[in-house]
């Protein structure tokens, strides 16, 4: 256990200290309830934000399925689209874990997988990313870092 806490430190050491590709600030706009069970909630949330970084920004909006378990982990499958001031258009798929981290937070990791038709950000067409969020369920916040592989 506690060398597996080590490398989870390391980990989320390196991915800080990597700039990131982008940085999404969103915000839930509607929350569905789809499901209790003994084990957790699984729930539906629709975002709307500003994905700002090097390469683009742009306008992201997303639904995302998450199951919190009573136990503080958690499970996340998203789907998002990304609009450009130019029109551009990136289609995202993201799946990973999470974990509570306080009363009205959690944290979580995601592999996701970019798809664009734009000559302009053909260098992300079929690239895959790692993100790491962060979502406080109190204000309905959420911080996205896009990370290169």
């Amino acid at each position: 256990m506690k060398m597996e806490s080590a490398k989870r430190v390391e980990t989320e050491k390196g991915m800080e200290a990597e700039n990131p590709l982008a940085v999404l600030q969103e915000k839930i706009l509607t929350w569905t309830i789809k499901e209790i069970t003994p084990f957790g909630i699984k729930h539906e949330f629709n975002t709307e934000g500003k994905t700002v970084g090097e390469l683009y920004s742009a306008q992201h909006i997303e639904t995302a399925n998450v199951y919190i378990k009573h136990d503080g982990g958690g499970e996340l499958e998203a789907r998002a689209i990304e609009i450009t001031k130019e029109g551009e258009e990136l289609v995202l798929s993201y799946k990973g874990t999470g974990k509570r981290t306080g009363t009205t937070t959690i944290e979580y990791e995601t592999q996701a997988f970019i798809v664009t038709s734009s000559p302009r950000l053909a260098q992300l067409n079929n690239l895959r990313i790692r993100t790491k969020g962060f979502l406080d369920i109190a204000t309905r916040d959420i911080t996205i870092k896009y990370y290169m592989p």
